[in-house]
């Protein structure tokens, strides 16, 4: 059966990957307007239109988000807004980046601050979490498929080169959804080469990482009592357990015929003891390997306009295109733009610095 001789995995993270949220409000009808006109234009035109809510510039977009037909785009994430009382007033989706980079705690507080300043009061709920953890060790197989015992009945598999890549259990549908796959060739794919950093000293290079992740959507969140986001960090251990002791497990195959009398395999015991389950919510160094994969990113476009600007306005050296900027900058800002250091600092906010 694929069986390999067990030894202890190595955690390289643990946390929250998704959360997504809901809230009933009431839209104002002057907000209504903008956002028709705004979408509207969006559609004219083809191209986002800039809308400002809570002080912070979204994007209206011409089409709707699933059954939102408002679609806000920023680049901490995308929300959805709706007038229908069929459906909750607002959805929020941050982004992973956002998520990893800010933390989940000052990611939710951005979102739900900058909307309520559009809104007013906001009754919000939790409708999606995905929490995840990164393992170093493990010589987990394709022929290891039939160990594992799942409340879900659906599991496929992807391979690459006859290599394991990817196990899902269950669907969207069913309430719970995992995946355990392999999150190093993902990283690679993405080009999202911060997680090294994000994993920390503990992380081989070359050596697979395997993560082990779940989406769980409202209806489990509600049966295990998770409702009110900032309430729902601090049942996220319990969650895990749940996920880990009953809804799926990988097993020690023995003489007897049914699988979940098997006893449980000191690989997945390594999982259940994930540090989430022992209430830590996030990692510090997350937050700093991905603002230096930010800023990696950003540094070719940012060179590019640094030096355009520079030679428009004669500079001949980096120091001297730095001026150049700085003082355009400043000139826009005594012309009533929005300031800079205001910017500065919803960034800062943003990114939970």
């Amino acid at each position: 059966m694929g069986l390999v001789e067990a030894r202890e995995l190595v955690e390289l993270a643990s946390g929250v990957d998704s959360f997504y949220l809901s809230g009933r409000s009431r839209l104002p009808s002057s907000l209504l307007e903008d956002l028709e006109s705004a979408r509207d234009r969006a559609r004219e035109t083809r191209t986002p239109q800039d809308f400002d809510a809570g002080g912070e510039t979204f994007t209206v977009a011409a089409r709707p988000l699933n059954r939102y037909p408002f679609r806000l785009d920023h680049e901490n994430g995308v929300v959805g807004l709706t007038a229908s009382s069929h459906l909750p007033t607002v959805n929020v989706q941050p982004s992973a980046a956002f998520i990893h980079a800010a933390g989940i705690e000052s990611a939710l507080n951005w979102y739900m601050g900058t909307l309520e300043m559009v809104l007013g009061d906001v009754e919000w709920s939790s409708s999606r979490i995905d929490v995840f953890m990164d393992v170093q060790g493990w010589a987990l197989t394709s022929e290891d498929r039939s160990r594992f015992v799942c409340r879900a009945r659906q599991l496929t598999m992807w391979e690459s080169d006859a290599t394991f890549q990817t196990m899902r259990f269950g669907t969207g549908k069913s309430g719970v959804m995992a995946r355990i796959y392999d999150k190093s060739e993902e990283s690679r794919a993405k080009g999202t080469d911060w997680w090294p950093d994000v994993w920390g000293e503990t992380y081989q290079a070359g050596e697979r990482v395997l993560r082990v992740e779940f989406q769980v959507t409202r209806e489990v969140l509600a049966q295990t009592s998770i409702h009110e986001p900032v309430d729902a960090l601090g049942r996220l251990p319990g969650l895990w357990g749940y996920l880990t002791d009953e809804w799926l497990s990988l097993r020690t195959p023995t003489e007897d015929q049914t699988r979940s009398r098997w006893p449980v395999a000191p690989e997945w015991q390594d999982v259940q003891g994930a540090s989430l389950r022992n209430g830590a919510i996030g990692l510090e160094r997350m937050k700093a390997g991905h603002r230096a994969g930010s800023i990696r990113r950003l540094l070719p476009a940012t060179r590019g306009y640094l030096a355009a600007v520079g030679a428009l306005g004669g500079a001949h050296s980096l120091a001297e295109a730095l001026r150049v900027v700085g003082r355009e900058i400043t000139l826009q800002d005594e012309a009533g733009r929005h300031s800079f250091d205001v910017q500065l600092a919803s960034k800062r906010l943003a990114f939970g610095l």
